[in-house]
């Protein structure tokens, strides 16, 4: 694999990781959650209609990973609690030169997207009020010494 694959790879992934799928056990159906200015609409889907939409997702990665040249990628659809991994799926191979496939266990190099990452986590509980971007990290995580903005001031390291 290429530094080129590695950083196209590395732009692309989080894009197909971000796909989430909400389900609720107890009904044996799925729903979906969408925010529309503020308003949030929940329409619920049938085992059936679950099976035909994640058989949408899977032909859709297939399609981007051809279209952009993806030699491998690795999916995972998680619950609306975070309780349970409802598919996951490997795509291509991880080492094109001996030809081993990705797995869902395939651990790929994320590079500087966790920043990112933390950035949209920080901000969704500033907006709910959860945190304030001025609260002392310590008060969080007490062997910080540092404020929630100073998270974002941060050189790369």
């Amino acid at each position: 694999m290429t530094n080129d694959d590695l950083h196209q790879l590395t732009l692309i992934l989080p894009i197909y990781l971000i796909f989430l799928v909400a389900c609720s056990d107890k009904e044996e159906s799925f729903q979906v959650v969408k925010q529309n200015e503020g308003t949030t609409m929940q329409s619920s889907l049938s085992e059936q209609d679950f099976s035909n939409l994640s058989d949408r997702f899977v032909d859709w990665v297939e399609e981007r990973q051809e279209e952009d040249n993806i030699p491998g990628v690795a999916i995972a659809l998680v619950n609306s609690q975070g309780e349970e991994i409802v598919l996951t799926q490997g795509f291509g191979h991880r080492d094109l030169e001996n030809q081993l496939p990705v797995t869902p266990e395939t651990l790929f190099h994320i590079g500087s997207t966790h920043k990112s990452m933390t950035a949209l986590l920080i901000a969704t509980l500033v907006d709910e009020g959860i945190l304030d971007w001025d609260n002392p990290a310590i008060e969080i995580y007490p062997e910080f010494e540092l404020t929630v903005r100073s998270f974002e001031k941060r050189p790369a390291e």
